[in-house]
């Protein structure tokens, strides 16, 4: 539920432009190992809805960032950071974050859906692929003013 004390500019940072960019790339990823046509059909339209979102985030960011002072761009770092961990750390975005056997079965499901070209990431790429995303996004928001600091993973390290 969103709560009225955040703030729109930070929700929209956490919420549209971290975790649907997140959720983009790994479609992306899953659409690149997709060999059957109506998989390839259904993932591009995940992936073009997902870059309409982000896409959105960033330009809104963009235009909103002028406006803000230091306390609202600490504010903003603060729930990225905090959406990171309690989110993507913990499993929800992905299984591949989540700590041994406790995603075994969809981490099973999404290698028998690799196998038959419905596309899908093994855990390893999909890690990857949100270690890059979170690297390129620190990059996007430092040039907004806006420090992501330090995103620890118990299991996979610094991000």
């Amino acid at each position: 539920a969103f709560d009225p004390a955040l703030s729109t500019d930070a929700y929209l940072a956490a919420h549209v432009a971290m975790i649907d960019g997140i959720d983009l790339e790994l479609h992306r990823g899953h659409l690149s190992r997709a060999t059957d046509r109506l998989a390839q059909t259904v993932l591009k339209r995940f992936v073009e809805d997902k870059e309409r979102h982000t896409a959105f985030g960033w330009i809104y960011l963009q235009e909103r960032s002028q406006h803000w002072d230091a306390e609202r761009r600490a504010d903003i770092a603060e729930e990225v950071e905090q959406v990171v961990r309690s989110l993507v750390f913990t499993g929800t975005v992905s299984p591949a974050f989540c700590g041994p056997g406790l995603a075994s079965e969809i981490l099973q499901a999404d290698r028998i859906t690799r196998d038959a070209g419905l596309g899908a990431s093994n855990a390893a790429e999909e890690i990857s692929i949100v270690r890059r995303y979170i690297g390129d996004a620190r990059g996007r928001f430092a040039s907004l003013g806006i420090s992501i600091g330090n995103l620890v993973h118990e299991l996979h390290g610094e991000f």
